[in-house]
């Protein structure tokens, strides 16, 4: 503390308080810095980076609340728009009342926005007395879509897994699957739809309808909010993965038991039923999603029947084509699973850009703060302190100099790390929308790093050390300095 305070007296008293030099009143320059300020607001993006860095630190608010999305819903059913409603039917939590009805109402304006009945959040887990009517609805409306009739299959694979010994993570890598076959087998009613599912020839879960939606009702509605885009994209639902593993997993045993008997024609149509249901979902799914890791699953499983059947009935040319097609299915998981791992290895420390916004942030903050503070002391000469001797006076003015320079610097700063995060929103689109969530995605990381490390601890042991080290430090130099200053003065005396 001494040791602050003797720089902060070489500073504005020039090391000497008796004889203070003269100090000057913030002047022009100082004002042209603060409008300098004030205008950079009107860069594009600017103030969009703004909303994004507070929507990080409050992430209780980084998403549009319930009541915000109420009152969009009651205006679009006024104005009868049919986009909007079904936005908000698919962002409103699961108790909501409101939910279904406006999503009904938005299909019965648009029926190509039907697709929303799969994206509304939790639908599958707390199905109401409706929900089997909008499922046959979606169902109707795209036949020929795997997405739907797995969506129906979900209500009574969860009613008789949670009933069976061990439930589905148990059915995929039990050695001794004939004991779930006989329990799959008693549910007529899941491996008939699981059929349709498995026979569809597409495979589509609207994620890139819901990313489009949201970018469109961002841009109607002016809200420019890249976080909350991220998190809806990061909560799109997609089918239940474990329905699937366990009917691709129950198809191919059952294929392996045709093989038991002779019926080597029946089991290859298992096994190509379940393939082919795996190049569908790896076709159409996202490189980077869950679906890519399952269906590579589903690939390398049937394929290796497949080969081991072709390799025991002498077709050798389908046999190498089954062979190729389970060595590629293994390429692809193993480098499925390094870019995961190289992603979170990148995301465990914040980026350099997204840890300098945050600092130009907290800077901007606090120079604003200072300079307004500053200015308007001055400004009403505050206590009648007009003389240049007082420190109040004297702080005042070196601070109303200082901080609009730093202002300045920190919105410079800010706005060349924001750049390249602008840029990333404005060609946000669903083939882009893994960059925009990994580009905002260490955004989020920072704080979230910050109050990581303070909750479990290491954050004020940090703390703590440095301040310690710091004043022990300061201790040091004025023990050092002490003697050294009474040695000079009596060298000059």
């Amino acid at each position: 503390m001494s040791l602050g305070k003797a720089w902060w007296n070489q500073i504005i008293y020039g090391g000497n308080t008796q004889e203070a030099i003269p100090v000057k009143m913030p002047g022009i320059a100082t004002a042209i810095l603060l409008l300098l300020a004030v205008a950079t607001f009107a860069l594009p993006g600017m103030r969009q980076g703004a909303v994004a860095i507070f929507d990080t630190w409050n992430f209780s608010r980084s998403y549009l609340s319930s009541a915000q999305l109420k009152k969009m819903g009651r205006e679009a059913e006024e104005n009868r728009d049919a986009t909007t409603l079904a936005f908000v039917a698919m962002r409103l939590p699961e108790a909501s009342p409101e939910k279904v009805h406006w999503a009904d109402l938005a299909v019965s304006l648009d029926p190509s926005l039907t697709w929303v009945y799969f994206q509304m959040a939790d639908a599958r887990q707390h199905p109401d007395a409706g929900f089997s009517e909008r499922v046959a609805h979606l169902q109707k409306w795209d036949p020929d879509n795997a997405v739907p009739y797995l969506m129906e299959a979900e209500q009574s694979f969860e009613s008789f897994a949670s009933t069976s010994n061990g439930g589905p993570a148990t059915w995929m890598t039990s050695r001794h699957y004939e004991d779930h076959a006989t329990e799959i087998a008693k549910h007529p009613e899941w491996t008939s739809v699981m059929e349709k599912a498995f026979r569809a020839p597409h495979f589509n879960d609207y994620q890139n309808e819901r990313f489009n939606m949201n970018l469109a009702i961002q841009k109607r509605f002016g809200m420019n909010r890249p976080v909350d885009l991220v998190l809806s994209t990061l909560a799109a639902r997609i089918p239940n993965l474990a329905n699937v593993h366990s009917y691709a997993t129950w198809l191919t045993y059952s294929g392996a038991q045709r093989e038991t008997v002779g019926d080597n024609s029946g089991a290859a149509e298992n096994y190509w039923r379940a393939a082919h249901f795996g190049q569908r979902m790896q076709l159409e799914s996202r490189p980077d999603g869950i679906e890519r890791l399952i269906s590579n699953s589903i690939l390398q499983s049937s394929f290796e029947k497949l080969k081991n059947l072709y390799e025991r009935t002498g077709r050798a040319d389908e046999a190498r084509y089954a062979a190729f097609e389970f060595e590629n299915a293994k390429a692809a998981t193993v480098a499925f699973r390094e870019n995961n791992r190289r992603l979170a290895q990148a995301t465990t420390l914040p980026a350099w850009s997204a840890m300098m916004l945050h600092v130009s942030s907290v800077l901007i903050l606090v120079t604003a703060l200072l300079s307004c503070v500053t200015v308007v002391w001055l400004a009403l000469r505050i206590g009648g302190a007009t003389e240049s001797h007082l420190a109040s006076h004297r702080s005042a003015c070196v601070i109303g100099r200082i901080a609009p320079i730093l202002l300045v610097f920190s919105l410079g700063l800010f706005y060349a790390n924001y750049f390249p995060y602008l840029r990333s929103f404005n060609e946000a689109s669903p083939q882009y929308a893994q960059n925009l969530t990994s580009t905002f995605g260490g955004l989020l990381q920072v704080p979230f790093s910050f109050s990581h490390a303070w909750t479990y601890g290491r954050g004020a042991v940090y703390f703590w050390t440095g301040a310690l080290l710091f004043g022990c430090l300061s201790v040091l130099i004025l023990l050092i300095r002490m003697p050294a200053r009474g040695k000079l003065e009596k060298e000059i005396a």
